[in-house]
């Protein structure tokens, strides 16, 4: 359903010629549309997502802890001090990031990541004009942004995970500096799209560490396609979008991304910094907030913006009209 070698493209229903099928797509999809109008309003609090009912599929794996680490506590509440990794015994320097390594055996892996860090960097702050991470003053040796490789067995079931360290308070009242831990045994094809899942972690908490974990979650997937489209690491969890119509698009992470798939075909890349922007402006998660006040710079609103986007995820593969978002396609 979601692969790209030809056979059935991503977002194709593959016609689905029963009708008891599409019966019960039609179904599915009602209930997604009706549950969104309560979700939309709904908070992400601790232990919200975590308390749902695990569905099925490797897309369960969570690829990324920031989110559980993020909802460890909101704005008012204690934090716990957070505890770097050993500073590495070797490190690559870039412009902008340092990757720390303990094995010399690790640095043709260690530059891979440093390179994908950057290249993510340019898209996002060069390219996109997102605001860069904060500097960590001499956390980590110096400013840089500090990239820790670790092994599997320290690492629990993410990939990767981003910390958030010192709230600055500045540019916004919860601008937070970071460092991030990836493990130190990806392919190439999970370490690049990763890397850069994790770097915009690193800048999404310059404009807002309490924003809605499903958010900032589904915008790191997000721009794992946008700088490594190939990769296609996202399709196990994306899947699950629509196998998991129950927790509407504010309670899920990771499977949500084909909204903002949507977003940036429908009004270009820049409705994800325009919504960040917004939500640096409200204190706390406010994920339909958000997206309300950057859809207005549009002309529109969440709510129009979800009906057709609900709408356009009817026409797709045997029904498509041609006019939907590439992804589609």
């Amino acid at each position: 359903m979601y692969r790209r070698d030809g056979s059935a493209p991503p977002f194709r229903l593959c016609c689905m010629p029963h009708a008891s099928r599409t019966f019960r797509f039609l179904l599915a999809i009602s209930a997604f549309c009706l549950w969104a109008a309560y979700a939309a309003g709904a908070r992400m609090t601790t232990g919200s997502a975590a308390s749902l009912p695990a569905g099925s599929g490797r897309g369960d794996a969570d690829p990324c802890g920031t989110w559980h680490v993020l909802e460890t506590s909101q704005p008012g509440q204690h934090q716990t001090a957070v505890v770097r990794p050993p500073d590495g015994t070797s490190k690559i320097f870039s412009s902008h990031f340092v990757v720390h390594y303990y094995d010399g055996s690790f640095a043709t892996y260690a530059q891979s990541v440093s390179d994908a860090a950057e290249y993510t960097y340019r898209v996002l702050v060069d390219t996109l004009q997102h605001l860069p991470p904060l500097p960590d003053g001499s956390a980590g040796r110096d400013a840089r942004t500090d990239i820790y490789l670790r092994p599997a067995s320290e690492m629990g079931s993410a990939y990767g995970t981003t910390y958030p360290e010192t709230n600055v308070g500045a540019p916004y009242q919860n601008s937070f500096t970071a460092f991030i831990t990836l493990v130190d045994t990806m392919g190439t094809t999970r370490r690049l799209p990763i890397t850069a899942h994790e770097v915009y972690h690193t800048i999404q908490i310059v404009y807002d560490r309490y924003e809605s974990t499903s958010l900032l979650e589904m915008f790191s997937t997000w721009v794992q396609d946008r700088t490594y489209p190939h990769a296609d690491v996202h399709i196990p969890t994306t899947r699950l979008f629509f196998r998991q119509p129950e927790r509407g698009l504010f309670l899920q992470t990771y499977t949500n991304v084909p909204w903002p798939f949507y977003l940036t075909q429908k009004y270009g890349d820049g409705i994800m910094k325009n919504t960040l922007l917004a939500c640096a402006a409200t204190q706390g998660p406010d994920p339909r907030g958000g997206f309300d006040a950057a859809l207005a710079g549009y002309g529109t609103n969440f709510l129009d913006t979800f009906i057709d986007f609900g709408t356009f995820n009817y026409w797709v593969g045997g029904r498509d009209d041609g006019m939907h978002y590439a992804e589609g396609k």
